[in-house]
């Protein structure tokens, strides 16, 4: 097990973005997502924040967490405000944009919620009904498209933070 976990920490150290290695803090988006990354009363907290702590105090980084809600973390990850941004799904066309690790850490997905008092049993029972989603979320993404293929619409309303 210790093994396991050297080597992904040593394979997450491998695959950070150059900027990582300068002596300037490398500053970290965190955003509302437990118990992958989030902020409580106590600080930046999660278990991607725990490896990071961890890699951090190996290599003598100074970690600058930056709160943000989702949309505004991806922004600054692209417009190079932060350096990393943990806890994000992969894609191809993400893959156009940021660098990835080859390796993964945990594994995520996105589910339904409903009501004890609901009647929904299958997508289809899904018509017309309202949908909460985390804007520019890709499990949002991927959910309108499975959505579209059975032709059920349904009315989304997007929310900047889980």
């Amino acid at each position: 097990m210790k093994l396991k976990i050297t080597l992904l920490l040593g394979f997450l150290f491998l695959c950070l973005p150059r900027p990582l290695y300068a002596d300037a803090p490398i500053k970290v988006g965190i955003y509302q997502n437990n118990p992958m990354v989030f902020v409580d009363d106590s600080g930046p907290q999660g278990i991607f924040v725990d490896i990071l702590n961890y890699i951090g105090t190996e290599e003598a980084w100074q970690i600058e967490y930056v709160p943000c809600m989702w949309d505004e973390c991806l922004a600054k990850l692209e417009n190079g405000e932060i350096d990393l941004l943990p806890s994000i799904a992969y894609s191809n066309k993400r893959t156009e944009i940021y660098d990835f690790n080859q390796q993964t850490v945990l594994t995520n997905w996105g589910q339904l919620y409903i009501p004890h008092s609901s009647t929904i049993q299958s997508f289809l029972d899904l018509h017309n009904s309202n949908i909460a989603v985390l804007k520019d979320d890709l499990h949002y993404r991927k959910f309108t498209e499975l959505l579209t293929r059975f032709e059920i619409p349904v009315n989304f309303i997007e929310t900047d933070s889980y």
